[in-house]
């Protein structure tokens, strides 16, 4: 009996250092939170999966090295985050820090344990997302002393990376504004060269300005566009 009883010792032990934890909140502080435990994720190879399957289903794999990063992938892939409360503070601001996913579909249950569905990204108009930003942002509530799940179904035809971010209202939006603060920089510097170089060619009708201005461009519109700012702006629908 005590020798069962210890080979069953040894098994948790292993086991337990397998199995990774939920996020365990213990303060909000005014920096932002990256969360990098508590994730987890299952591949539905024919994307016919509904919710209902989902939460019956045992085999979520944790996701290592902190960010889900898919590679470039024709599957559909739900993302489980486990969140237990530990700190004094109960509504929060998830986010998901990547414009450029093609379906987005976040999974919660509310204060009355009802599921709740909040369907998003770029194969819909921008007008349907709760937030004026190229990312991902959701309202969210985390009870105090609890652990909630949260769900999201996610395609994307693009590099496939899921950075979720976990802050307050204010730290959300504040670093929101500085990353479109240092774009507009950029935006900014790129734009009067590239009209600088236009303004030199119509002087000296050399086409190698013309590549240039051609080059500046396409940089651009490449970097806006990663941004999600091209979806936000120029072809919202």
């Amino acid at each position: 009996m005590l020798k069962m009883r210890f080979i069953w010792y040894l098994v948790f032990f292993f086991v337990s250092g397998f199995v990774r934890p939920q996020m365990v909140l213990k303060e909000i502080s005014k920096n932002n939170i990256v969360i990098s435990e508590g994730v987890y994720f299952l591949e539905d190879k024919e994307g016919k999966r509904s919710i209902k399957d989902v939460l019956m289903d045992q085999g979520f794999k944790p996701v290592e090295n902190g960010v889900a990063n898919f590679g470039i992938s024709p599957s559909t892939y739900w993302l489980k985050l486990r969140i237990l409360n530990k700190s004094t503070t109960e509504n929060l601001k998830l986010q998901i820090t990547q414009p450029c996913l093609d379906e987005v579909d976040f999974y919660y249950f509310d204060t009355n344990k009802v599921l709740q569905v909040k369907t998003g990204g770029e194969h819909l108009p921008f007008s349907v997302r709760d937030f004026f930003d190229p990312s991902y942002i959701y309202n969210i509530q985390l009870p105090l002393n609890q652990e909630v799940d949260f769900y999201f179904r996610i395609k994307s035809r693009d590099n496939f990376q899921v950075p979720l971010i976990l802050g307050s209202t204010e730290s959300i939006f504040e670093s929101n504004k500085i990353k479109d603060f240092i774009l507009g920089l950029f935006a900014g510097v790129m734009v009067v060269m590239l009209l600088y170089n236009f303004f030199i060619y119509i002087s000296v009708r050399d086409k190698t300005y013309l590549y240039y201005i051609f080059y500046l461009s396409t940089v651009i519109l490449t970097q806006v566009s990663i941004q999600g700012y091209t979806f936000q702006y120029l072809w919202p629908n």
